[in-house]
């Protein structure tokens, strides 16, 4: 689990004492989700990682009454708001695929399996959309940029709407009578950003009732006056400013 504990140190926002408590080795329980590789959709909508690999979420069924029901949790971790910042993180856990294990076991908080700690959720299908796009899910840029001789892809907007493709052709989200979209801290504000879009798409499947749930997911729109707008190397705290509005212009979020 190298590759979590990796990833974890590297977060930006806050999150990292979620995601280690929630996600840890598969015990071959009802905890246990499985990873599902986007390769498909590489080449025919580009929801590729920031270094170019494949997207992956992880999922697990739901069972009994919760059969139908769903809760899609965005991944947080911060965001990458400078072209370093991104070429550092497309060589870990947030920002390429590679060395993701094949099984995850998903337990603690909204991935509880127990009915005493997660009265409502505990056996519904859950899903959760690992974070490598660096901007939220939201950018949309079509050209492949290249930066000190790495290849950097801004596809987040393309890697959520193909996860919901996939889960609706493979796992059956088109049959859903229950949906909580959900996420923590840069997960929690796609989630703000994104519920609609999920919502309005499956209810064009189903009759479903489809409701957000942000985890910490505002943030301050602050610049910090000892660093001008746009003077970004490595990003420094306190410039959320700049940093978004590089995520924003850079990425092409205009779908966030």
């Amino acid at each position: 689990m190298l590759w979590l504990h990796t990833a974890l140190l590297s977060l930006e926002d806050g999150s990292a004492s979620f995601y280690r408590d929630a996600l840890v080795s598969p015990n071959d329980d009802n905890t246990t989700a499985i990873a599902v590789n986007l390769s498909s959709y590489v080449e025919t909508t580009g929801a590729r990682c920031l270094d170019g690999t494949p997207a992956v979420y992880y999922f697990r069924k739901g069972v009994g009454s919760g059969a139908n029901k769903w809760y899609i949790h965005h991944q947080g971790g911060g965001w990458c708001e400078s072209w370093d910042d991104c070429l550092g993180r497309s060589k870990g856990g947030l920002g390429s695929s590679h060395g993701y294990p094949p099984k995850m076991s998903m337990q603690g908080g909204y991935f509880d399996a127990h009915p005493s700690q997660n009265p409502m959720m505990y056996n519904w299908n859950m899903v959760l959309m690992r974070y490598c796009d660096g901007g939220s899910f939201s950018g949309n840029n079509e050209t492949v940029a290249t930066y000190n001789g790495t290849k950097l892809y801004y596809r987040g907007k393309r890697i959520r709407e193909a996860v919901f493709d996939s889960l609706v052709t493979e796992h059956g989200l088109g049959k859903a009578t229950d949906a909580v979209i959900s996420g923590c801290s840069a997960g929690g504000l796609a989630t703000f950003l994104h519920t609609d879009q999920w919502c309005d798409a499956l209810k064009e499947k189903s009759k479903v009732k489809c409701v957000g749930m942000p985890d910490s997911g505002f943030f301050l729109d602050y610049q910090d006056p000892r660093y001008a707008p746009g003077a970004l190397g490595n990003t420094p705290g306190g410039t959320y400013h700049s940093g978004l509005k590089w995520v924003f212009t850079t990425m092409n979020a205009t779908a966030g």
